[in-house]
């Protein structure tokens, strides 16, 4: 990646990232949470400006929204199996971390909205809810992991689950 600039202000235009807090790469692809700018931005190797993938640089509650993304996860394939096919290669998932929520972006999706894999519950303890989400691990089967800050855990969502189990 080229053509990262952090010292001036606003720090908001696509050659730009504030407070980066998580990396996954995909490829010659690199997704990064620009958790101030609520958006994940997708880099190539040699590119001088990012492409935003989820979140769309603003704050907000609507699904199509991020308010301080920490964790990205991204569909490589190496996931291609039993559960996730071709198709979902390059599917991104990123923990909200104001809105204790998961989200999954599919970056075939032209209306560009994303699906809630859990959080719809709101902040609470219970194994449908989070506190502050920040990493994001997915597995080949699809099971997503998410390290749960506030409530002190990590929880296992298996495929299409809606409760959660305590791994750690």
């Amino acid at each position: 990646v080229t053509g990262v600039q952090t010292c001036a202000l606003p720090i908001s235009a696509l050659h730009q990232l504030d407070q980066p807090s998580a990396l996954r790469v995909n490829g010659d692809d690199f997704y990064i949470a620009d958790t101030t700018n609520h958006r994940v931005v997708k880099w190539t190797f040699g590119a001088t400006a990012g492409v935003v993938v989820a979140g769309f640089h603003r704050s907000g509650v609507e699904v199509q929204q991020l308010s301080n993304p920490f964790g990205v996860a991204v569909i490589t394939p190496a996931h291609v199996g039993a559960f996730y096919g071709a198709a979902d290669v390059g599917a991104v998932f990123t923990s909200d971390s104001s809105y204790a929520r998961v989200l999954r972006w599919d970056p075939k999706d032209t209306a560009r909205t994303p699906t809630v894999v859990t959080g719809s519950a709101g902040i609470g303890i219970g194994k449908e809810q989070l506190s502050d989400p920040q990493g994001l691990f997915t597995a080949a089967d699809g099971a997503t992991y998410v390290a749960d800050k506030d409530n002190h855990r990590v929880l296992k969502f298996a495929a299409g689950a809606l409760y959660g189990e305590v791994v750690a």
